[in-house]
């Protein structure tokens, strides 16, 4: 199977893309609702477009992302949709140099089932449909490896200096780009001091990779100095001194008023962090790894690390490891400063673990092999291996792939544009900052509801925000929110009947304006 396609090596690359494209734009197509921090992203973008460059920063953390969604509006009219292209287009790019990656380090059979496990992990294609800055910062630090893999391998300069270039566009796209800065440094070491040792040589990359990075983005350093009256250095350089500052021993010993407005796994994985603290953290990076990854292929990498292994590709395989290693240790270090780690951030380590999925599918398919003529199967399964069993994992990751995620919260989509064909378009909402994104639907602004202890005090926060709707969700498990519900004063706020949200399920959707507005 693979020597017939090996023939045509040069196409390879091109139909990574267009596989991850099509599985991509398919979930744009079903997608169901957009995620709170692409409301920001579209926000920031909209904001650069009419050149209130420092709202932006007051918003949120300059990044690249809302400037290609800018970009892409200039085609398509709809924010979200804009959004979403963006991420398609860069998810599926980064197939390309994670592929041409692996079939340097080890050969192009594992890079072609390396890249198969990119294309179809369900967490990797479902946030390349949605409006997230992560398969941006895919694309431009898995680009930066690549190239300086290549610089690396053939001793070349000109390649470490583009690496060095797409490194700073990962910083300037997420905090996690520093990391990528320091693996590629811990790459440029290990090969010079342990692989093909030359101190003049080690020396000379590291000089020209760390020093490239501020001279090719001092162009778009100035355009920010210019915009913003101020020297702008991304995300990483406001945000990891701040980490570093972070020393507070107590910072577990919450408020229980502040405990009750998050959500009830937060507070649980809070509560158990207080008496085991290191253990909990170390457990939930390696679950939300396992989630980012899939199962499936966390098993192929388990086999792929263990395997027996061959000389020629291990001095490769530590490149890999040190990867990993980078990214684990970082997660460790940002877990234990914030007490939070999502599964976008697993996904960071999850990348890697599809280099070891891929070298463990051979592994795997040698010994089906070898049980296949042991026990005397018919010659066309034992031929036909390979085949057999990258259909097996298609039927058993595809359905997931192709289901799109966040689907449960559906109704806040339906939501915001019944309020906007109610007539409720370009108004002020204000209640419970979760139901942000049916303002969002209904082309609307929101305004998050603080706590509040009195009718007076709501009162005050709406007619200073001008706000028109306060709503909340019956349903919520947030017990604040329970409570302000429970002071609504019917002698101050009349109830707007909305009969086609009794039809929903998961959301009980209420909304109130003040009687008198004066």
């Amino acid at each position: 199977m693979f020597k017939a396609i090996e023939s045509r090596i040069w196409l390879l690359p091109t139909v990574a893309f267009i596989c991850a494209f099509f599985i991509r734009s398919y979930l744009v197509v079903v997608s169901s609702v957009i995620t709170p921090d692409g409301i920001l992203y579209i926000k920031s973008a909209q904001l650069f477009e009419i050149g209130e460059w420092n709202k932006v920063s007051d918003l949120f953390f300059i990044n690249l992302y809302p400037f290609f969604i800018l970009l892409f509006h200039k085609i398509i009219p709809d924010w979200e949709i804009a959004g979403r292209m963006v991420s398609v287009i860069m998810g599926s790019l980064t197939a390309i140099p994670f592929f041409l990656m692996i079939k340097g380090m080890f050969d192009v059979r594992t890079a072609m089932v390396s890249s198969l496990f990119y294309i179809i992990n369900p967490r990797l294609a479902d946030y390349s449909a949605d409006v997230l800055r992560e398969p941006t910062f895919w694309f431009f630090s898995v680009t930066a490896l690549w190239l300086a893999w290549e610089g690396i391998s053939r001793v070349s300069l000109i390649w470490i200096i583009f690496s060095s270039f797409s490194t700073g566009l990962a910083i300037f796209t997420r905090i996690e780009g520093v990391s990528v800065f320091v693996l590629i440094i811990l790459w440029i070491i290990w090969h010079f001091w342990k692989i093909k040792p030359n101190t003049k040589k080690l020396f000379l990359f590291l000089f020209v990779f760390v020093f490239t990075i501020p001279v090719l983005l001092s162009p778009f350093l100035l355009i920010l100095k210019y915009k913003l009256g101020r020297w702008e250095f991304s995300h990483a350089m406001i945000k990891i001194p701040a980490l570093l500052m972070n020393v507070n021993a107590d910072a577990l010993e919450m408020p229980p008023n502040l405990i009750q407005t998050m959500p009830l796994k937060l507070s649980i994985f809070l509560e158990l962090a207080k008496s085991h603290k290191y253990v909990i953290f170390f457990s939930d990076i390696l679950l939300k790894l396992v989630k980012s990854a899939n199962i499936v292929f966390i098993f192929f990498a388990i086999i792929g690390v263990i395997r027996k292994r061959k000389l020629n590709d291990y001095k490769n395989e530590v490149l890999v490891a040190i990867w990993f290693g980078v990214f684990f240790i970082i997660a460790f270090a940002y877990i234990t400063k914030v007490y939070y780690f999502s599964t976008r951030h697993g996904l960071l380590m999850g990348i890697p673990v599809l280099i070891w999925a891929g070298i463990g599918f051979f592994e795997i398919k040698e010994w089906i092999y070898l049980w296949f003529k042991r026990t005397r199967h018919p010659g066309f399964l034992v031929k036909n291996v390979t085949t057999i069993l990258i259909i097996a994992i298609l039927i058993a990751i595809m359905p997931k792939t192709l289901s799109p995620g966040g689907y449960d919260k559906i109704e806040m989509k339906k939501a915001g544009t019944y309020f906007k064909n109610m007539g409720y378009k370009g108004i002020i909402f204000t209640g419970e900052p979760g139901l942000q994104r049916i303002a969002f639907y209904a082309d609307s602004e929101f305004s998050p509801l603080p706590v509040v202890e009195t009718t007076e005090e709501l009162m005050k926060f709406m007619r200073e925000n001008k706000t028109e709707l306060l709503i909340f969700d019956k349903n919520t498990s947030n017990s604040i929110y329970k409570n302000i519900q429970s002071k609504i004063d019917d002698s101050v706020f009349e109830q707007v009947s909305l009969p086609e949200f009794e039809k929903y399920r998961e959301y009980k959707i209420l909304a109130y304006r003040l009687k008198n507005k004066l």
